[in-house]
């Protein structure tokens, strides 16, 4: 063996080339081999943790009709669901140098998709965004530029942003844009060149253009598993399920909103014609009433000319009224001096009689206050009885209760009597059940004693007859007989014990029950006692009632008789003050007459009076009205011209807006049809529900793995084979050469 060793280690030396030729052959194909092999769980397993940090959605939801915020919270119920958030994108058209891209503005998400900032800073308000590198590539902005989007379409931007510039704060990368491609568009050239991150404040609309969905578990997941797709394809499955509701929820709402819409712009148009109308009549309104006015103005001159002549005649009247006036105030005078005379002698009179008047009143007061007082003094007469009468019948209730207590405590000792009677016959009768069965164990130990002997006895036996012995048998038999009269006795003396043991036991209870029962009749005997102490002070407070009530009935019956005394002298004094009240009852219709006449007379005078002075008064209000009428007339006339030149201007204002509106209005009345058409035509929308395979950056990866694991399973094949065949022929070239050496330790076995 040793030999064979060197001649092995010879061989390599003296062929240094090929062997190591065929060493290199072999150590690149099991390197390439394992280096392909390695590549696709490498490359999968970087992805799935760049996707990890970036929250990657694992399903996209988007529908033809946008998705709203109840879509949002039923996503968020679905089960498997971890994480939902809603996006908005908008696609818009970028001009600079004559090259225009279609740019996707997309809201920044702080949960899923989380952009990776390559070079700046993320946006910190609305005027600010974060764009693609490929952005910068083909417009040749820089980081700081401010940047103006337009909307590609008939409809103004402002309807989708809040602002239509923005400045550049840096460039990013997002997690389903890692290849070159970014997706198509509707506007431009149908593909998208770019993405613009936005603040989600930018964005107008009020619904989302896709929502983003995590599932559960997924992050723990590998994402090119089949695991994680059977899981994602639960969820997805899950979320379709939400789909015919959620488009019919989404079609009603925007079926009613197209509804108002086209019945508000009906409205619109409604008011436009109905406000041309009004215009229009409000005009025609306008000339009657300038012919009107020139009717009314020939009336007023005409009326000028007869209250200036009216004027005339009342100055006349007013100048022989005022003598007549003056006359009949001096008579007036002297009367009112004369009444002011007996008035003053009657209030004199009318004081005494309101004194005593008062003073009565006073003393009836006091009067009715005693009443009071003693009605009072009745009422609590009658509780005192009440509450005294109640007591003598607690009293003499308690007195019941406390001899039927007694009653049951004696029953209840003689109860407990014959109770301890029992316990100690009890006693007694188990003291002679321990004993018998003390006894009972000294026998059974006793029997027991003579089978170990007999077993002694026919082992000796057995040792001298031999086992198949008469005897021994015989022996035997007795033996077994006596154990099992002993296993019988000991059972019943065992259950004769646990009998005992009970009847022990059931004893102590009612030791127990005895004492307790003691103890409840020593407290019931306190009670009685107590109840028998308090009964009896009860009684002497009752007595004690009853002497203080029949003193306090004497004082009120006293009180009664000193009321009834004093309510006669009251009579007689308001019997005098009411003779008294009917003769200044006369007086005072006397007086009353006379002022009743001096009050017609100042009445007659102040009449006449302010007849003079409304007369005075009209005549210079007559005379500044006319004047005022005169100016009145005057600016009436400037007025009416003034307002026929408006009237003019008016007119030609109305044919002027009339031109222009008409044309608008038929304009909206065909928009309004179109609307309806569009409305009836409109069909229920669809939600596609997407996993990461329908992104084409994650799933071309995943495929290139795929192609490098099968490169991987053929290619270093060839390795193999090439080296197997440089090695088959190295050794067929080794045997020919070697072939004398061969026979030789094939001869030497």
């Amino acid at each position: 063996m040793k030999a064979f060793r060197k001649d092995f280690i010879r061989e390599i030396t003296k062929n240094k080339g090929r062997f190591i030729s065929v060493f290199f052959i072999v150590l690149l194909g099991a390197a390439f081999f394992s280096g392909i092999r390695a590549t696709r769980g490498d490359m999968e397993l970087s992805a799935d943790t760049y996707y990890d940090e970036v929250n990657l959605m694992d399903v996209r939801v988007i529908s033809t009709m946008g998705l709203t915020g109840e879509d949002l919270e039923d996503l968020k119920k679905v089960d498997g669901v971890e994480t939902v958030s809603g996006g908005k994108t908008l696609e818009v058209l970028y001009d600079r140098n004559e090259t225009e891209q279609v740019v996707k503005l997309i809201a920044l998400d702080e949960e899923i998709n989380l952009p990776t900032v390559l070079e700046g800073r993320v946006p910190e308000n609305e005027k600010e965004c974060l764009v693609d590198v490929k952005f910068l590539e083909n417009s040749g902005c820089e980081i700081g530029d401010e940047i103006v989007f337009t909307s590609g379409t008939e409809d103004p931007l402002s309807d989708s942003l809040t602002r239509e510039s923005f400045t550049i704060t840096g460039t990013a990368t997002l997690p389903y844009y890692m290849d070159l491609s970014r997706g198509t568009g509707s506007i431009g050239d149908g593909g998208i060149d770019s993405f613009v991150l936005l603040m989600p404040e930018v964005f107008t609309a009020d619904y989302y253009t896709e929502i983003y969905v995590q599932a559960k578990g997924t992050r723990e997941m590998d994402s090119y598993g089949s695991e994680y797709q059977e899981t994602v394809d639960q969820v997805c499955s899950k979320v379709e399920a939400l789909a015919d509701e959620a488009c019919q929820r989404r079609y009603d709402d925007l079926y009613e909103e197209g509804q108002t819409e086209l019945e508000d712009a009906k409205k619109e148009v409604a008011d436009g014609e109905q406000e041309l109308a009004d215009a229009r009549a409000e005009l025609t309104d306008g000339d009657e009433k300038i012919l009107e006015a020139k009717d009314t103005i020939a009336e007023k001159e005409q009326e000028l000319q007869s209250a200036e002549t009216l004027l005339s005649e009342k100055e006349a009247l007013v100048l022989s009224g005022q003598s007549e006036l003056d006359a009949k105030s001096e008579e007036l005078q002297k009367g009112r001096e004369e009444l002011l005379t007996k008035e003053q002698d009657f209030a004199d009179a009318k004081a005494q009689l309101n004194d005593q008047v008062a003073d009565l009143k006073e003393k009836e007061q006091l009067l009715s206050e005693k009443e009071a007082e003693l009605d009072k003094g009745k009422e609590l007469l009658a509780e005192k009885q009440e509450e005294f009468q109640k007591g003598r019948e607690e009293l003499q209730a308690k007195e019941e209760e406390l001899i039927a207590g007694k009653e049951e405590l004696e029953a209840k000792k003689a109860e407990l009597e014959s109770a301890e009677e029992q316990i100690l016959s009890g006693e007694a009768q188990l003291l002679d059940a321990r004993s018998q069965l003390e006894e009972g164990k000294a026998e059974l130990e006793s029997k027991r004693e003579e089978v170990q002997a007999a077993k002694e006895k026919m082992e000796q036996l057995k040792e001298v007859l031999g086992e198949d012995s008469s005897i021994v048998k015989q022996l035997e038999e007795q033996i077994l007989s006596g154990e099992a009269q002993l296993l019988e006795a000991e059972q019943e003396l065992s259950a004769r014990e646990e009998e005992l043991l009970c009847a022990e036991q059931e004893l102590e209870s009612k030791k127990q029950q005895i004492t307790a029962a003691k103890e409840e009749l020593a407290a019931a005997e306190e009670q009685i006692a107590e109840g028998e102490a308090a009964l009896e002070q009860g009684r002497k407070e009752l007595e004690n009632g009853q002497s203080q009530l029949d003193a306090y009935q004497q004082e009120l019956l006293a009180g009664e008789q000193q009321i009834l005394s004093a309510r006669e002298q009251m009579e007689d004094g308001w019997q005098q003050i009411h003779t008294y009240q009917a003769q200044f009852q006369e007086g005072e219709q006397q007086i009353a007459a006379a002022k009743k006449q001096l009050l017609e007379g100042e009445q007659q005078i102040s009449e006449a009076k302010q007849q003079l002075l409304d007369g005075q008064s009209q005549i210079a209000l007559a005379k500044e009205e006319l004047e005022e009428g005169r100016v009145s007339l005057n600016d009436a006339k400037e007025e009416l011209a003034q307002k026929e030149q408006e009237l003019k201007d008016g007119w030609k204002e109305y044919e002027e807006a009339s031109a222009k509106a008409l044309p608008k209005l038929a304009d909206a009345k065909e928009e309004i049809a179109d609307g309806e058409a569009e409305l009836e035509a409109m069909e229920v929308p669809t939600w596609y529900v997407w996993d990461r395979t329908k992104i084409s950056s994650t799933k071309n990866f995943g495929d290139d793995a795929g192609r490098i694991s099968s490169i991987g399973k053929l290619f270093p094949l060839i390795f193999f084979l090439v080296a197997a065949l440089v090695s088959l022929t190295t050794m067929t070239r080794m045997i020919e050469e070697q072939r004398q050496q061969i026979g030789t330790l094939k001869a030497l076995g």
